[in-house]
């Protein structure tokens, strides 16, 4: 017995030493990087953007600690030398970013250091692009893994699905806060942000980018060559939006051979959209818009849920069919007639 317990003994040391031999020939470099459009010119963005003292509005990580507590310690506010520090729980840490270069308009550099849970710093870009009567805006961190224990856990843990999420999530929250009214320059005078254009057929759909319930990123106008369903629904697992996404998935098929994806939103979580999705074997794709971003750019009534209302984009991306009132009974089937 004794035997046996030192030869299991000896047998989990080796894999301890196996795996974080592993660990130390990982790549320590890493990026991620994630864009979103917004309904806004540059200047709204970076109005918002270049304003440390907001970022805790769209940050992603806020949510995680009520009680989190931020400052801009260091004048000026906006600029070169600008710095914001957090504490919070476990969860967020503490640590400072500092920005190190800015291009009105167009980026801010920023520096980041980790503080707790351990030490460790990045860089990070915010860059703005114009992207038709809109902004494309794109968020990028690159970084090493200094300590075996970091280098070792993304052998598990996919930094880039982990963090790519949050930032697509502190993206869309900052789509919502550019396009609710932000200053639209730099010197501050109050400007209520652009009202997006009234959508009508054979003209462009709006674009957005968002993450799947597989945790693929999807934008839209990168879809061009296949129509697109985008439909809007109010809530996971309720019997008109079941029913709804059952016969899309009845449909899917025949879809599928006219060239045609799906694509189903709602304000539900990622995780929900799984279930539900596992739930009743949906082959298409489910995005989350908890905050009505995408909702709002299709000009569907939004509160704490979307009214449920589905959007036909043909192939060349622009609007083929809108279908502001739905009626679920025959509407997967009614729309392979648009396509």
């Amino acid at each position: 017995m004794k035997k046996r317990i030192l030869w299991v003994l000896a047998a989990l040391a080796l894999l301890v030493v196996a795996v974080l031999g592993a660990g130390a020939l990982q790549r320590p470099e890493f990026r991620v990087e994630r864009s979103a459009h917004v309904a806004a010119k540059p200047a709204q963005v970076y109005a918002v953007m270049s304003d440390l003292r907001r970022f805790g509005s769209w940050s992603p990580w806020s949510k995680l600690d009520p009680n989190l507590t931020s400052e801009v310690v260091q004048t000026p506010e906006r600029g070169a030398g600008a710095t914001y520090t957090w504490s919070g729980n476990d969860d967020v840490g503490r640590g400072k970013m500092t920005v190190t270069k800015v291009v009105p308009d167009e980026r801010m550099d920023l520096e980041l250091q980790f503080i707790e849970p351990w030490e460790n710093h990045a860089t990070i870009a915010w860059v703005l692009q114009a992207d038709g009567e809109g902004t494309k805006v794109t968020w990028s961190m690159e970084g090493r893994h200094e300590a075996l224990i970091e280098k070792t856990m993304c052998m598990f843990v996919s930094l880039d699905k982990m963090l790519g999420k949050d930032f697509s999530e502190g993206l869309g929250r900052l789509a919502h806060l550019v396009e609710a009214g932000a200053p639209a320059a730099a010197d501050g005078a109050p400007a209520a942000a652009d009202s997006p254009a009234e959508l009508a057929i054979g003209g462009l759909a709006p674009d957005f980018t968002a993450e799947t319930h597989l945790g693929q990123s999807f934008t839209l106008s990168e879809q061009r060559g296949k129509a697109v369903i985008v439909y809007f629904y109010p809530k996971d697992e309720t019997r008109g939006c079941t029913a709804e996404a059952e016969a899309f998935r009845d449909d899917f098929a025949a879809l599928q051979a006219k060239g045609a994806i799906v694509v189903g939103i709602s304000a539900d979580s990622l995780e929900s959209h799984r279930a539900f999705a596992e739930a009743h074997q949906l082959p298409f794709s489910l995005v989350s818009d908890p905050g009505g971003v995408i909702a709002r750019r299709f000009g569907v009534p939004f509160r704490t849920t979307a009214q449920r209302q589905t959007f036909v984009i043909g192939k060349d991306g622009k609007l083929a069919r809108i279908y502001r009132t739905v009626d679920v009974a025959g509407h997967a089937a009614d729309i392979q007639s648009a396509i």
